[in-house]
């Protein structure tokens, strides 16, 4: 049961093209990418057709994992965490290491040195994952991180099961948040001093980042920054005849 709730939710992450990547791998993409690359990227990425259908299909499995309480989350986690770090996973894994290689070479989660050695080296290819599941299982088996995991899916849960509304609250929310320089700035100050002051745990941990916070402590980029992403964020509600953040 927990296998296929999560393996849908999986399979819609690894058609993202980030399905083999760890948070650290994710940032180390993003890191020399500037605020209005990555915003652009993303307005991009949710045009295509079958990201759309991507979509649609992971709403069925967020709406009953949200159905769930905390407890009954964290044990469907938990279950799904044993199948995925699991022997057979693993045996799975380096039967597809070609594929597995070929796939890090193209995202970049592992150096070119690295992907020569793995393939010369079976060995150490099998030793490198062998800890990469070692780790992951360690982490989860914190009750700690297993709560904030099933925080996080609980909060992309919600946004999933009707994206268009959880954008329209957050528009409305910015709005009148971020309406001038002085707001900008006011956010700015609360998000550098408290970033838990963002609500939602991603966001939040999302501002914790180093990236993050050196765009925080520069108040021109930042101010810039938001106000680009307040244009692409809302650029279909100025289509549509309506506010556009673009004209704050």
């Amino acid at each position: 049961m927990a296998a296929e709730r999560m393996g849908e939710v999986d399979n819609a992450v690894a058609g993202t093209g980030l399905g083999g990547m760890d948070m650290e791998s994710i940032g180390a993409m993003l890191k020399d990418m500037d605020p209005e690359a990555i915003g652009e990227m993303m307005a991009e990425y949710m045009k295509d057709p079958q990201v759309q259908e991507m979509y649609k299909g992971m709403q069925g499995a967020m709406e009953e994992l949200m159905n769930m309480d905390s407890e009954q989350l964290k044990a469907q986690m938990q279950e799904a965490m044993e199948m995925l770090t699991s022997g057979d996973m693993q045996q799975s894994i380096m039967a597809q290491k070609d594929q597995v290689l070929a796939m890090m070479e193209a995202q970049g989660t592992a150096t070119p040195e690295e992907i020569a050695e793995y393939r010369a080296d079976p060995a150490k290819f099998e030793a490198a994952m062998s800890k990469a599941f070692g780790d992951m299982k360690q982490i989860f088996s914190d009750p700690k991180n297993l709560e904030q995991a099933a925080q996080m899916v609980k909060g992309f849960g919600s946004v999933m099961s009707d994206p268009k509304a959880a954008m329209s609250k957050l528009g409305d929310v910015l709005k009148d948040a971020l309406a001038d320089d002085d707001k900008i700035e006011e956010a700015r100050l609360q998000l550098l001093n408290d970033p838990e002051i963002a609500g939602n745990k991603a966001i939040s941990d999302m501002f914790s980042t180093d990236e993050m916070k050196e765009l925080l402590n520069d108040p021109v980029k930042w101010r810039k920054s938001v106000k680009e992403g307040q244009q692409m964020l809302f650029a279909d509600d100025e289509k549509a005849g309506g506010i556009g953040m673009g004209e704050l």
